[in-house]
């Protein structure tokens, strides 16, 4: 059972990063076609709001199957 559990978690963990990935990317592409190419993109918006929205709510299960919590970790080391 612990070893499906470390499984689903990385498993978790790659989506939450390809997410961010594919969000950097599609934002690049927002800000040079709105700048350079003088052609603001529409969907390029929502696109980056359901994905930050999937994405925290994958994080917040990955965060949950670790048995911690969310945290600022700047702010608990700094304090």
């Amino acid at each position: 059972m612990e070893k499906l559990r470390e499984g689903l978690d990385k498993l978790i963990l790659l989506i939450c990063v390809a997410l961010f990935m594919f969000m950097t990317a599609v934002g690049t592409y927002q800000i040079s076609a709105r700048y350079i190419l003088k052609d603001p993109s529409t969907i390029s918006e929502e696109l980056i709001s359901y994905s930050f929205a999937w994405m925290s709510m994958f994080a917040a299960s990955y965060v949950f199957g670790k048995r911690d919590h969310m945290r600022m970790v700047f702010f608990v080391e700094k304090f």
